[in-house]
């Protein structure tokens, strides 16, 4: 880039009588221009100046000010556009923002370009002649009190707003958006990847108390054909030097990556394949109230992919024990990811016993049986058993525990379950699932596809009919070795009158591990020594047929899951890392 340095020698009191209104207003004020050609907003002539100067008014800095304070940074967006000039002209401009230090004591603007962090850009490479350039400061830096555009003859500017602080690219809409942070950086038409580094020094450094760590939203086109399960069509990515992998569902278009879930917060964000298909890529603040507050209670769930939870960085929790997801394909579901078994236990064993155990249903075990007795390595509930749970212990005069009054404070403040005014709860709308960071690598998969696909279940009525369906066509022989499996294991005694659990049951345990697999898992089972005993002509039957009716009922259920969301047996993700 040319050097380039300007010195506008204006007295103060001239300053107020030459400097003029714009013809571009911000915030419902003329914006006050600082060079002549600034005035009318377009670049006639560089041999004059190349550059535009535009200095805030009073009102305007304060709404700035205001911004920033109340929000996660503050931002401008400059609407840049190129006049009708031959095709050959480049219309270089660059843009960057003017600080109170600009000024010399004598009120002379001095800027040196040159060393002034700016975003660049060449109007003539655009398909469409205007191009929104964003540009963002943290809360906490020092605010601008103006801005400047440089450029060749025939540039303009069109527009200007005040927006929240962000980075990325947008080209969802008509006009392109590329928004920068304090470090400025280049807009290139041709790329899908962007430098998310410099958002370090825009958003929060990790999660704590004071803050919390910004995510990157998604989008992509349609997706018209997914392809097969075997071959999905998938679009490959990396982030600050990790690898992942987005399968494209019929039914999502968007993903919300939580940059809390890579060991490098801040980096390149790249796609590797189908990156023609990524309308949008925007680093965004995450809301205020997802901070974890000061008693570490943390209610607000983050957006994300199932995928992005597996191997979540404990160290990025918000709080020591679990972490609180709103799973983004199907936001009805809230997913716990908790530290170990122990606490698990704390939160959800009274519960698991409540509503589904043999023998327990409906009554509370104290608190000795808590933590001498495990529940289950993962968990599911409905609104409506948990409304009943909550409201039964408040009648019964039940000492819940501080993880399970925790539990209920969540549940109120995600409206899963409703305060009745009388001391109950109501059902409200959805569920939750939870896994233990505990259980290793291969298992934690299994139990997370298996609790995804209750929460599932759960929340989508035309699932729970085309179950249903199989269910009644089920063989009958393989529905007792399954049901009396469920109620004879010590670690499950599933209540096989209640047909409720015994139909989602049925679902789950046919979806959660691969087409593949699913007869070695049945044969295994019926060849335990204690299956053999307790129901040894059952065993043998699914033994002599090879589970085969395990296998067509997962390959029907796998397929019509594929078609509605992408997923498949073995997988409710479509993020892999």
């Amino acid at each position: 880039m040319k050097r380039f340095f300007i010195i506008c020698s204006v007295m103060c009191c001239l300053l107020c009588a030459c400097s003029r209104n714009s013809a571009l207003t911000l915030e419902g004020e003329p914006l006050v221009a600082l060079t002549r050609q600034a005035k009318t907003g377009v670049i006639t002539s560089i041999e004059k100046s190349d550059t535009l100067f535009y200095r805030f008014t009073e009102t305007q800095r304060q709404q700035f000010a205001q911004l920033a304070s109340s929000s996660s940074g503050a931002a401008i967006d400059l609407l840049c556009a190129k006049s009708a000039k031959p095709e050959t002209e480049s219309a270089t401009f660059y843009a960057g923002f003017l600080y109170e230090s600009d000024f010399s004591d004598e009120f002379k603007l001095m800027v040196d370009l040159d060393a002034r962090p700016q975003v660049s850009g060449v109007l003539s490479q655009m398909q469409l002649p205007k191009v929104h350039v964003v540009l963002s400061v943290a809360p906490d830096a020092e605010l601008p009190i103006g801005f400047f555009i440089k450029g060749d003859a025939g540039v303009s500017l069109s527009g200007v707003s005040f927006t929240g602080a962000e980075m990325g690219f947008d080209r969802r809409g008509e006009i392109p958006v590329f928004a920068f942070g304090p470090d400025g950086g280049g807009i290139d038409l041709n790329s899908r990847s962007f430098d998310f580094t410099g958002g370090s020094s825009l958003f929060a450094s990790e999660n704590s108390s004071a803050g919390v760590l910004p995510y990157i939203y998604i989008e992509m086109t349609p997706a018209e054909d997914i392809g097969t399960i075997s071959e999905q069509l998938t679009v490959h990515a990396s982030y600050a030097g990790q690898d992942f992998s987005v399968r494209r569902s019929p039914e999502c278009n968007t993903l919300t990556v939580q940059t809390a879930a890579f060991e490098k917060h801040y980096g390149m964000l790249s796609f590797n394949s189908h990156k023609e298909s990524v309308l949008c890529a925007l680093l965004l603040p995450n809301d205020k109230k997802l901070i974890a507050p000061s008693d570490g209670h943390v209610l607000e769930p983050l957006v994300s992919d199932m995928g992005f939870m597996f191997e979540y960085p404990v160290s990025s929790w918000r709080n020591r024990d679990y972490e609180l997801f709103r799973w983004e394909e199907f936001p009805s579901v809230l997913v716990f990811a908790v530290k170990n078994y122990a606490v698990q236990d704390q939160f959800f064993t009274r519960l698991a016993y409540f509503v589904e155990k043999t023998g327990y249903k409906g009554t509370f075990v104290d608190d000795q049986f808590i933590l001498t007795e495990h529940g289950y390595n993962a968990h599911d509930y409905k609104a409506d058993d948990l409304a009943r749970f909550f409201t039964q212990a408040e009648k019964k005069r039940v000492r819940l525990n501080e993880h399970e009054l925790l539990l209920r404070d969540i549940l109120v403040h995600n409206g899963v379950i409703v305060s009745d005014g009388a001391g109950g709860f109501n059902a409200g709308k959805g569920c939750i699932i939870s896994f233990s960071m505990e259980s290793p690598s291969y298992l934690r998969y299994q139990l997370i596809a298996h609790e995804g696909w209750h929460g599932i279940y759960f929340g989508d009525e035309a699932f729970r009919d085309t179950v249903a369906m199989c269910y009644l066509m089920f063989d009958p022989v393989y529905m007792d070795f399954l049901q009396t499996y469920w109620e004879t294991y010590a670690s499950l005694m599933y209540d096989r009158t209640d047909e409720y659990l015994m139909r989602n049951e049925f679902m789950a345990y046919h979806l959660q591990q691969s087409v593949s697999q699913i007869a070695d898992y049945f044969l295994t089972r019926a060849r335990w020594g204690s299956v053999q005993r307790t129901q040894k002509q059952n065993a043998d039957y699914i033994i002599a047929s090879n589970a085969e009716a395990f296998t067509d009922t997962a390959a029907m259920l796998s397929d019509y899951v594929f078609t509605r969301w992408g997923l498949c047996a073995g997988r409710v993700w479509n993020v892999s890392r």
